[in-house]
């Protein structure tokens, strides 16, 4: 049971860190910005940017699918590294498994350098959930899918058809064992009330109160408004309604986060200098 929308996206008979490498290489990037994937290379050029592909089915941990863990290991990595000034999440997914989304989320709001969120084709439930805590969120065409702040499960019962197939299923529990399972059981059969109470719900209120923490237009909507019940939009409406900051190109989008870098490292070393003065 997943409780986000899962995109059909899947990834070819290789590894996430390949795959990432391979589509990094790809990229049309300006000979002046120096952007890696080698988040603790000590022979980078200084204001470089970290790139961290985010792309299809989301997972909390895998070597073979983008996932959670892998992503904050990336970002601490990289908040590190002295000669990388800022954060560029590449996201092309349509959501994933909800659990660690939180503590990504948390690791996202702690990091000094500045982070920009760059959209292609869709950014929806998970992906959207680690979109929201960035600094600039942008998308590549107005026609790019963003939203789905929700949680769902999903799954298929085929206990009727091997039911016809002759197969008997014999499941029993022990004293005061009523409770065990109920709640997957009452779901199976059609009772949903308590699984949606105590397992979707909680998600679903974490999950609005860390987007609502990492965009300030939609902290001031009601809860029931669209943006909030799950809805999709476009990224021309997105961009109206807070979801997103702006549509622009790939270069434009890197260029701001390599400028916003700049400027992060440069009151950096402002600071260095003044309590430098200031020990004297």
């Amino acid at each position: 049971m997943v409780p986000f929308f899962i995109t059909k996206q899947e990834l070819p008979e290789s590894n996430y860190e390949k795959i990432s490498r391979k589509k990094l290489k790809e990229l049309d990037i300006e000979g002046s910005i120096k952007v890696t994937d080698e988040y603790t290379s000590t022979e980078l050029d200084t204001n470089t940017l970290a790139y961290h592909h985010v792309f299809g089915t989301i997972t909390s941990e895998s070597n073979w699918r983008f996932s959670t863990k892998g992503l904050q290991k990336n970002l601490f990595a990289a908040e590190a590294n002295e000669n990388i000034s800022g954060h560029f999440l590449h996201i092309s997914s349509g959501g994933g498994q909800a659990w660690y989304l939180e503590q990504l989320a948390e690791t996202l709001r702690s990091l000094e350098k500045p982070v920009h969120a760059f959209i292609e084709r869709v950014c929806a439930s998970a992906a959207y959930y680690i979109a929201s805590q960035s600094d600039f969120i942008s998308a590549a065409t107005p026609f790019d899918v963003i939203g789905s702040i929700g949680v769902m499960t999903s799954y298929m019962d085929l206990t009727p058809m091997l039911e016809k197939w002759g197969i008997k299923f014999i499941e029993e529990y022990g004293t005061n064992s009523d409770l065990k399972n109920k709640k997957y059981n009452d779901l199976r059969t059609g009772k949903p009330e308590q699984y949606i109470k105590e397992e979707l719900d909680p998600i679903r209120d974490r999950f609005v109160s860390d987007v609502k923490l990492g965009r300030s237009e939609i902290a001031k909507l009601p809860d029931d408004h669209p943006i909030l019940r799950g809805e999709t939009f476009y990224a021309n409406i997105a961009t109206k309604n807070g979801l997103i900051d702006s549509v622009e190109n790939f270069s434009v989008a890197l260029k701001r986060t390599h400028d916003a870098a700049i400027a992060w490292s440069s009151k950096k070393n402002d600071r260095k200098k003044a309590l430098q003065i200031l020990n004297q």
